[in-house]
């Protein structure tokens, strides 16, 4: 992708000196290499098999949740196919609304120095592979239900559209989309993690979730020198609308009341499942959800780089600490 595409609509002259953002922004630059996942690695995998589960059992919100016990072998795989999808969904959602469209504002926005715009140049070119590629992936496993790229699953209500549009808001000046998004993207590879300990799960899902991981990796440090450089240029003021405007948006985005329950909809349209099945489903899906799930999520052992920012950061670790119950 040509970066020169988004033309600079207003200069603006911005330095930092510290060491620790000097040498991260270096080691991002080194670190830069191709995008593995893109729409060429997803056409190079086999079609993803109907038969098999696409998404690691523990990765479901019911997994060991009595209630599935209403499903047969059949229903289970295809919830289980079902929240794949969704999380895929999910994450085209994430890195559209909060890295793409924030990349190419900065691009635009601002004269950076030669670094900085590689670093973000970089950023935004794996970002546009990896929604291609995930978009590529969904309609190669379903195209029944992905006639063309279109959200089918992931839905996220009015509020967590509204807070996501003012976490990207002057992303130079507001670090809110940066630490959420930086949180957002380490939990891939904590996923890549469960699909390489999945013996039975697809090999073109694991493949790809794999890729995804390796990417973020790189940007889970692309995060923290692009949230060094930002909170350098904060006022104390804008610092605390950061900080407010992130933890709206954590508590928007982790609400259990939407967004688990959008695989079990659809697979009780699908099976014409009664309303009783689909309430019991639902019920179990939100409970698995709740405070101690969100607290694992962003422990020290499954988000080390989160939670060291979080150390570094009072607004992330307030944000981190409502929704965890702590």
């Amino acid at each position: 992708m040509d970066t020169a595409a988004y033309p600079k609509r207003r200069v603006e002259s911005v330095s930092a000196s510290d060491d620790s953002f000097t040498q991260q922004l270096q080691r991002c630059v080194q670190r830069i290499k191709p995008a593995r996942l893109t729409v060429d690695a997803v056409d190079d995998l086999a079609r993803p098999d109907p038969r098999q589960r696409w998404i690691p059992e523990t990765l479901s919100p019911l997994h060991q949740s009595a209630a599935i016990g209403a499903l047969n072998d059949q229903q289970r795989l295809r919830y289980n196919q079902l929240y794949a999808l969704h999380m895929a969904e999910q994450f085209i959602w994430l890195e559209r609304e909060l890295v793409i469209k924030p990349l190419i504002r900065l691009l635009r926005q601002t004269s950076l120095a030669g670094e900085i715009r590689t670093v973000i140049s970089s950023f935004l070119n794996d970002e546009h592979h990896h929604n291609n590629a995930l978009w590529r992936l969904l309609q190669r496993a379903d195209p029944a239900l992905y006639p063309r790229a279109q959200h089918q699953l992931f839905k996220p209500p009015a509020r967590v559209w509204a807070w996501a549009a003012l976490a990207r808001s002057w992303p130079a000046r507001n670090q809110a989309w940066n630490l959420f998004i930086g949180a957002a993207e380490e939990h891939t590879i904590l996923i890549s993690r469960m699909y390489s300990q999945c013996e039975d799960c697809d090999a073109s899902f694991a493949a790809v979730f794999r890729a995804h991981a390796i990417d973020e990796a790189r940007h889970c440090l692309m995060d923290e020198a692009l949230g060094l450089w930002l909170e350098a240029q904060q006022q104390p003021w804008q610092r605390r609308a950061s900080n407010w405007i992130l933890m709206q948006m954590f508590n928007a985005y982790y609400d259990v009341r939407w967004g688990n329950v959008a695989p079990i909809n659809r697979l009780c349209a699908e099976q014409a499942l009664p309303e009783s099945t689909r309430a019991s489903l639902a019920s179990a899906a939100l409970a698995a959800r709740d405070q101690p799930f969100r607290a694992q999520l962003f422990s020290a052992e499954n988000a080390p780089i989160c939670h060291r920012r979080a150390q570094q950061h009072s607004g992330l670790a307030q944000a981190i600490a409502q929704i965890c119950g702590s």
